[in-house]
């Protein structure tokens, strides 16, 4: 998962200094408490092979007691699941 963080880190600041167009989601999920999670996430993978070179998609557990996890979901007010956010918003 911290490899993952790093790497949603990485297309952001690429994005902010090469005016990149690439979006990025962040996908909060949880395996066990989310009954749309699953379906959601195969959507997200059609909507990935459809844009393989525009779109980055990080899926996080956010049941995982991670704290860069914990920290983005304080950033970001994320209280439930699913939640996406889309290239920051």
């Amino acid at each position: 998962m911290l490899t993952l963080i790093e790497y949603w880190y990485y297309w952001e600041s690429f994005k902010r200094n090469c005016n990149s167009t690439v979006n990025t989601v962040l996908y909060f999920y949880s395996i066990n408490k989310c009954d749309d999670c699953q379906a959601q996430g195969h959507i997200l993978s059609f909507l990935k092979t459809k844009n393989p070179t525009k779109l980055m998609i990080f899926a996080l557990d956010s049941d995982e007691d991670i704290y860069s996890i914990n920290l983005l979901k304080r950033t970001f007010n994320v209280t439930i699941t699913p939640t996406h956010i889309v290239t920051g918003k």
